[in-house]
């Protein structure tokens, strides 16, 4: 089959790949690619990883598929056969593409080097460009592709093509937290899921030189591999007393995977006080969340998407440089088929994975009445200290307020759980409760320097009843101090 013709297609060139329709069957496609621009690379394939969120698309679990035939594939190596005159690489080089290929350069997220949050962002295949030149975006599961070359990494020569394409996808999710939580000598980094992350998550900590790591899993037979990963402690979930002898005692703790009707409160228990919980998985339905798991302890919850186009060159050098590999499985490119079969089953040790992806919400309210006034500042926000709560409250909703990389700040504790869509986590939720002895005097003298005054009403302390009784009707404005007799003799 061949792609429709199109202005902003180059007719003298054909590429060969195999496309879905919105079934795991792939067919042969052909297609013209975007004209060379003076920044882009053409790139002669030669290695694709099949990542678990391929199969996620094209047999459309995660929605229709948004541009006509999907040819997928984001974790791509090959040489470079053709270049535009402005880029940076030379004829031969050998390449990389991860799941993202363009971003616009100049935004609030790009400009500080954070491009994965860009909201012109292009993803490698069922997408289309922003760049005001059209055309869309097609993957790996092909023999040529072209892309921005900003986004075609340089492979290091100690890594094998092979081994370099799931480092593109799965290397640097895992590898981008670790570096923003500062892993290294000092932390206890847990990694709960031992697969196509999960394996890669041990292998960087422990590289990092994090005092412990400990591979948290549901299957005993991930025992011993664990450990050849580099795993200094073994934890099987299901084991009550394996699981409780971690209890409130990891820095950071990535999730790659989840049950199907997973406690997240349980696992938010294993994180010590003012630690992280770290999403990498995508569950399908959203988390529910103990209010107090957060806030008594401080603890963290957030996700994250892939990396920035320079930590994705780190992650590489790293990699080459502290023997950091995927455990991988070859299957010819001819019989794609067979490679994504196999990936369903849950056949491969160990390249599987589900990508966190921004699917960010429609403006949404529940407290605030004023929908325009609420969609004005939709993503706008650095940091929410939310201090109240509806009965009925929509976390999803309150949560899209906040910018990605922004802070949610829980300082209410919900009667309920929080249901939150794990979508929204590319920002972080976190909660506290009061704080330290040294920030209560720092709080104190900063009031003064700065004039911050609370707004009271004084009640006598003879009839504590009243004042109990006049908080419980929620007539304050906005908080209620008892004086003592004792008051009027200083």
């Amino acid at each position: 089959m061949t792609s429709h013709t199109a202005a902003y297609e180059d007719h003298s060139v054909s590429f060969h790949g195999w496309a879905s329709t919105g079934t795991a069957e792939l067919t042969p496609w052909n297609y013209h690619p975007r004209p060379l621009g003076p920044k882009d690379v053409e790139i002669e394939i030669t290695h694709c990883g099949i990542c678990g969120s391929d199969v996620l698309t094209i047999t459309e679990t995660w929605g229709k598929l948004q541009h006509g035939p999907c040819i997928p594939g984001h974790e791509i190596v090959g040489k470079v056969v053709a270049k535009g005159a402005q880029s940076h690489h030379d004829i031969g080089n050998l390449v990389g593409i991860g799941a993202m290929c363009d971003a616009c350069g100049d935004c609030e997220q790009c400009t500080p080097g954070f491009d994965n949050y860009c909201r012109k962002r292009t993803f490698t295949y069922n997408d289309a460009f922003k760049d005001g030149r059209q055309g869309k975006s097609y993957g790996g599961y092909a023999d040529r592709v072209r892309v921005n070359g900003e986004y075609a990494f340089k492979i290091p020569s100690e890594i094998s093509p092979a081994e370099a394409a799931p480092l593109l996808c799965a290397g640097i999710t895992t590898y981008a937290p670790l570096k923003l939580h500062g892993a290294g000598p000092g932390k206890t980094v847990g990694v709960i899921g031992i697969g196509g992350l999960g394996h890669l998550g041990i292998q960087f900590a422990r590289a990092m030189g994090c005092d412990e790591v400990v591979a948290i899993s549901t299957s005993d037979s991930k025992r011993d591999e664990a450990k050849t990963l580099g795993a200094t402690k073994f934890v099987n979930s299901k084991n009550p007393e394996e699981l409780a002898s971690i209890a409130q005692s990891l820095d950071i703790l990535l999730c790659t995977s989840y049950d199907k009707n997973q406690n997240w409160g349980e696992l938010l228990d294993l994180v010590a006080t003012r630690g992280t919980f770290h999403l990498l998985a995508l569950p399908e339905t959203p988390l529910s969340i103990p209010g107090g798991a957060l806030l008594w302890r401080q603890v963290s919850m957030v996700g994250s998407a892939i990396g920035d186009k320079e930590m994705v060159k780190e992650m590489l050098q790293f990699a080459a440089e502290k023997n950091v590999r995927p455990w991988i499985e070859k299957m010819p490119m001819s019989d794609p088929n067979a490679a994504v079969k196999h990936m369903m089953k849950g056949g491969p040790r160990y390249r599987i994975f589900a990508r966190v992806e921004e699917q960010l919400a429609s403006f949404y309210h529940d407290s605030v009445k004023n929908e325009e006034e609420l969609q004005s500042i939709t993503k706008y926000l650095d940091i929410v200290l939310c201090t109240s709560d509806d009965k009925n409250q929509d976390w999803g909703k309150l949560l899209s307020l906040v910018r990605p990389r922004g802070t949610f700040v829980l300082l209410s504790l919900p009667e309920t759980p929080l249901v939150i869509p794990a979508y929204i986590l590319l920002s972080q939720l976190a909660g506290s409760a009061v704080g330290s002895t040294e920030a209560v005097k720092e709080m104190l003298q900063f009031a003064a320097e700065t004039n911050v005054w609370p707004w009271i009403e004084k009640m006598s302390m003879n009839d504590p009843n009243a004042t109990v009784k006049h908080l419980m009707e929620g007539r304050p404005r906005y908080r209620v101090v008892m004086e003592s007799e004792a008051a009027s003799r200083h």
